[in-house]
């Protein structure tokens, strides 16, 4: 009787090995088509934003001094731009392709790797496409939110770079005290011998 009970768990578990098999190939292929979808959208079909002129950098913060334009197309002016950028996308397939045909040939570990590279990969090419930009604005483009308009003045990040070096090592020390005073298990024998309760 265990015998039959093992040879059924391991024929169910092979079954759902081999179907979570065949979805992940099936979820690769979707993904490849729409990464590859959404490319194409993006060049021929949506709007992007160019920065024709900034307030100079050692002006006041003023998000809302820079001139933005409309641009046909533009958010793939970065690739042109910056060659580099390609990395992204290029992982972006290249990691689902091979999770692919790491799946197909049953390692499920090395294809997990390679399809979180992928997922990597897309989350980099939104990014690289965006630069500058964090959050456009469809309203009004000049309202929208720069990388250059999020940072700090030089003499802020100049003040906050001493208060790490200051207290930084007070923080670590302190934690490094605490976890030592409260390491082990702490059990109700030990809790009443001490006599803290």
């Amino acid at each position: 009787m265990m015998h039959g009970a093992i040879y059924l768990q391991l024929r169910t578990d092979g079954a759902v090995q081999e179907r979570a098999r065949r979805a992940a190939l099936w979820c690769g292929i979707v993904f490849l088509a729409a990464f590859a979808a959404a490319g194409v959208w993006i060049a021929t079909s949506i709007t992007a934003f160019r920065i024709l002129t900034m307030p100079p950098p050692d002006s006041a913060f003023m998000p809302l001094a820079k001139a933005v334009e409309r641009v046909p197309g533009g958010w793939l002016a970065n690739y042109t731009q910056y060659p580099w950028m390609l990395s992204a996308p290029v992982l972006a397939f290249g990691g689902m392709l091979l999770a692919l045909v790491s799946s197909r040939a049953r390692r499920a570990g090395i294809a997990f790797v390679l399809s979180c590279l992928g997922v990597a990969g897309v989350v980099l090419t939104a990014g690289f496409a965006l630069f500058p930009f964090i959050m456009p604005s469809s309203s009004d483009p000049k309202s929208s939110l720069t990388l250059y308009d999020a940072v700090s003045t030089h003499r802020t990040l100049q003040i906050m770079f001493w208060v790490v070096v200051l207290f930084l090592p007070i923080v670590i020390a302190y934690t490094g005290w605490a976890y030592r005073m409260m390491r082990g298990t702490v059990t109700e024998r030990a809790v009443r011998e001490s006599g803290h309760y």
